[in-house]
């Protein structure tokens, strides 16, 4: 009752609604194919509850923009213009919280519009934090666009926020940390998200980059191979489809240093 009476903006009142929605989250987070689809089902669940429900419809989305970041199907196009028409109509209802900005400037990352997304994540960080990530969607338009030290800086205030670091708040230091070459730290959290959600193939490339980086190549081969035990039709050409640098020196950096630790072409 107590998170009923003081919902924040987007949130609902109906209680059956409010329990699928964190259901929904609990299985997004994990990034396995399987919870993703899992979510979006809960989701679908509360928004038929609540067709008002704002946070809904904003998570329903983030389960396409994981689908089609991580190409856990083909239908990476399909399910990333299914994310973007669920924004738009967030849009079109006037729809204006802080979650709703932080996912229109993710989706508009993914889609290649960098100058778009960096004006929508500099509007949204002023906002507060989304409900789940903390400020980490725009932080991930700042290090793809090559601002890795403002990524940082936004980083650094959900881990000030958050009595509980958010996880992909977690991966995107480590990432960032990576490109701005402080590498011990870099592989610490990169180590640490990978304790956190074995279950996503970016811990792995996300570990194997740090560990090449840092010269501990050994460590970045295992891990690779471990990796294709789990994903064994992944390559190194869907890491590049799936990675939005509009700085092609720093894609060119992270792909060299996964060829290197064995991930195949």
């Amino acid at each position: 009752e107590g998170e009923i009476i003081q919902s924040s903006p987007g949130s609902t009142t109906n209680v059956d609604a409010w329990e699928k929605f964190h259901q929904g989250m609990l299985a997004l987070l994990t990034y396995s194919p399987d919870e993703v689809n899992r979510s979006r089902r809960l989701l679908r669940e509360a928004i038929e509850l609540d067709p008002e429900y704002i946070d809904a419809r904003v998570y329903l989305a983030w389960t396409y923009w994981q689908d089609s970041r991580s190409l856990y199907t083909p239908d990476h196009d399909v399910n990333l213009a299914t994310c973007r028409k669920i924004v738009d109509e967030l849009n079109t209802m006037g729809a204006s919280t802080a979650d709703t900005k932080h996912l229109d400037a993710a989706t508009l990352l993914l889609e290649r519009r960098h100058d778009e997304a960096l004006e929508v994540a500099r509007t949204a960080v002023p906002m507060g934090p989304s409900k789940m990530f903390g400020f980490t969607p725009s932080a991930l338009v700042f290090l793809y666009s090559g601002d890795v030290k403002t990524a940082l800086e936004v980083l650094r205030t959900t881990v000030r926020m958050y009595p509980y670091t958010p996880s992909d708040t977690i991966f995107t230091i480590s990432y960032s940390l990576c490109l701005a070459g402080e590498l011990n730290e870099a592989v610490d959290t990169a180590e640490e998200y990978m304790r956190r959600v074995p279950t996503d193939l970016f811990a792995y490339t996300l570990l194997a980059i740090a560990y090449m980086f840092s010269g501990a190549t050994n460590r970045a081969r295992e891990t690779i191979s471990r990796f294709r035990k789990s994903y064994p039709t992944y390559t190194l050409a869907n890491f590049a489809h799936h990675e939005p640098f509009r700085n092609k020196v720093d894609l060119q950096r992270v792909t060299q240093a996964l060829r290197e630790a064995g991930l195949p072409e």
